[in-house]
């Protein structure tokens, strides 16, 4: 059996950036205000529902919400001073 953190990984890695993009193409004050929106979204949902990610069960449609509001999450962080690291891999935008 495959384990979640691998499935997590390789769905982030591919996630994240596209995230980024999109953050990068938006105006600087758009950006700022989507970035927290998106960090106090994941924060809050990750703290209460993070463990789905490490074992999903039959609830499949609030993984998958999880998993969005994480991988938001991570994108916003990643403009932040030294970026975010998670799980081993690193995401940093430097402008």
């Amino acid at each position: 059996m495959t384990d979640p953190d691998d499935l997590l990984i390789v769905s982030l890695l591919v996630s994240v950036p596209l995230l980024i993009v999109e953050l990068r193409r938006m105006p600087a004050e758009a950006r700022r205000v989507t970035c927290a929106s998106w960090t106090l979204a994941s924060t809050i949902v990750v703290k209460f529902l993070g463990d789905l990610l490490q074992e999903p069960g039959s609830r499949t449609g609030q993984v998958a919400e999880v998993y969005n509001v994480l991988a938001h999450g991570l994108a916003a962080s990643a403009f932040q001073p030294g970026g975010v690291t998670y799980l081993g891999h690193h995401w940093e935008v430097s402008d």
